[in-house]
């Protein structure tokens, strides 16, 4: 037995740790995960020489660990996450030199970390999220390794000066540390740090200006105040900033604007009444998203930003305008009432570009408006229902004044049985509320598929545009949306030859509402 490797007594209904597992001299990992019945260890754990892993996450009736741990010289890894009855670590964890991670996620109870001794000098990640924890030792100056440290959704009160000292430290994460009242002043000394988060919290943010390798940054939910972020070089780093649902002030956003590594910003509600005029400072910018603001105009500055493909102006009710925009974009959703609901940061792929409730996939260039009064007059090749076909001018892609074709579709809600139900009262509100919290899902998608005459769909282009906004999720919302496809000549497919036909298909997650396509269209586009 000396020579097993591993030990996995995971999911078992164990109450100890067999005292036989001393004479395991060689072991290096030992899992037991999900423990349900496990409450304490014996001294013996001191006797495993090797062991490198130590899982117990979801033990969840363990209270402690002895005090024999500091024994195990060889340990890396100690998965403590979700032991809902932890309460404290013994104060020899702290001779663990050779120890890397430790996890205490979803530790409930637990209060207190130990003092910091000079021994644990290869820690380098520590998460202490969704814990009972209330302060931090200042002695944790002594983890010169540490690059992740998690404290979110944690009890605690405030963060010592000392973790300032910590200069290999990459990732900071303190959101929705409501009895947070202190922040260091010192922040900016940390010239490491890739990712900062501190979202929903209520005290006031130190200057951040002196992060040279900041990448990340989020202040959502934040009173974000002039001088936090300085119209300076020394972010020079920073790629995306995350600024959801803070009431920014007109010398804030100008701020903002000069931070000229931006590839990313994203200030939904964030209750802007104007867009500097400097916006096309920010030359490197790739996602836009300024959803639920109560700006009535964009400067023309726009155009300039030659990188930008993603731009949300969803929910902007007072924007009367769009001004000529950069040939980059892909995506521009304009959509939806205002409902004070933010939007969520943006993702991208390799062939679209989407926010993580709004998303498009395929060539050209979407765009999304409110409505259904139907097509525009422009439109000069229409019909009602969903399917269309058009003739492409002879030797089309030799043709230097064809520019592509212009796509159209409107789609509005069809009330399904139960929502009927529900508009009429037949439900009670305590009925209502049980429905929606069993759905999973609200999903409103849009798909285009495009072919040559004759030919099945399945083979060619498909363009889809999905959303899972609030808006499309409320069942009194009534109105319908129309879809735009900008399709460039060069995404064609010569293929198509001279005649090509459409096809749009709707449909919707969900158990209240579906959607169809009402009417359709396509325009040529010539220079």
């Amino acid at each position: 037995m000396g020579k097993l490797r591993e030990f996995n007594f995971s999911g078992t209904s164990i109450n100890e740790v067999p005292l036989s597992i001393k004479h395991l001299n060689g072991l290096e990992e030992l899992l037991l995960e999900d423990c349900k019945k496990l409450v304490a260890f014996s001294e013996n754990i001191g006797s495993l020489s090797s062991l490198k892993s130590l899982k117990l996450k979801g033990c969840s009736k363990l209270k402690g660990l002895p005090s024999s741990i500091k024994h195990l010289k060889a340990l890396k890894n100690l998965d403590l996450s979700s032991c809902e009855n932890l309460v404290r670590l013994p104060e020899s964890i702290c001779s663990l030199s050779s120890l890397e991670t430790l996890f205490l996620n979803g530790c409930l109870k637990f209060k207190g970390f130990p003092g910091v001794k000079g021994h644990m000098n290869n820690l380098r990640v520590l998460r202490l999220d969704s814990t009972a924890i209330k302060e931090i030792p200042s002695s944790i100056t002594h983890l010169k390794a540490l690059e992740y440290l998690n404290l979110s959704r944690s009890s605690i009160v405030s963060l010592p000066e000392s973790i300032c000292s910590l200069t290999s430290l990459k990732t900071i994460n303190v959101d929705e540390c409501s009895a947070l009242h202190k922040l260091p002043e010192d922040l900016g000394e940390l010239s490491r740090l890739e990712i900062l988060s501190f979202s929903y919290i209520r005290c006031d943010l130190p200057c951040l200006s002196g992060l040279c390798s900041l990448k990340e940054l989020t202040l959502q939910g934040c009173n974000l105040k002039q001088g936090v972020i300085k119209r300076d070089s020394r972010l020079s780093s920073l790629k995306t900033l995350i600024l959801i649902d803070c009431n920014l002030k007109d010398g804030v956003v100008l701020d903002i604007c000069h931070l000229l590594s931006l590839k990313e910003l994203h200030l939904s509600s964030c209750n802007i009444r104007g867009i500097p005029n400097d916006i096309f400072c920010l030359s490197s910018l790739e996602i836009l998203n300024l959803d639920g603001n109560h700006f009535s105009s964009i400067p023309a500055g726009i155009s300039r930003l030659y990188h930008l493909t993603s731009l949300n102006l969803r929910h902007c009710n007072k924007l009367q305008q769009v001004p000529e925009l950069p040939s980059s974009l892909r995506l521009l959703d304009v959509h939806g009432p205002s409902d004070g609901t933010s939007s969520s940061p943006i993702r991208r792929n390799w062939n679209g570009a989407y926010f993580s409730d709004s998303w498009y996939s395929g060539n050209g260039i979407c765009i999304v408006i409110p409505g259904s009064s139907g097509i525009p007059k422009w439109i000069k090749n229409k019909r009602k229902g969903s399917e269309i076909e058009i003739g492409l001018p002879q030797n089309w892609h030799l043709n230097n004044d064809f520019l592509g074709f212009a796509l159209y579709c409107v789609y509005a809600p069809v009330p399904s049985n139960l929502e009927a139900m529900i508009r009429t009262g037949f439900l009670n509100i305590s009925e209502k509320r049980s429905i929606f919290g069993s759905l999973f899902g609200f999903y409103l998608e849009v798909n285009c598929g495009m072919a040559s005459h004759g030919d099945e769909f399945q083979s060619k282009d498909i363009l889809s545009f999905s959303s899972d906004c609030e808006c499309c999720q409320d069942f009194d919302f009534d109105g319908g949306l129309s879809w735009v496809i900008c399709y460039p000549k060069v995404a064609i497919r010569e293929k198509y030859g001279t005649h090509f036909k459409a096809l749009f298909q709707g449909c919707y997650f969900g158990k209240l509402k579906s959607f169809e396509v009402i009417e359709c269209g396509v325009h040529l586009i010539y220079a």
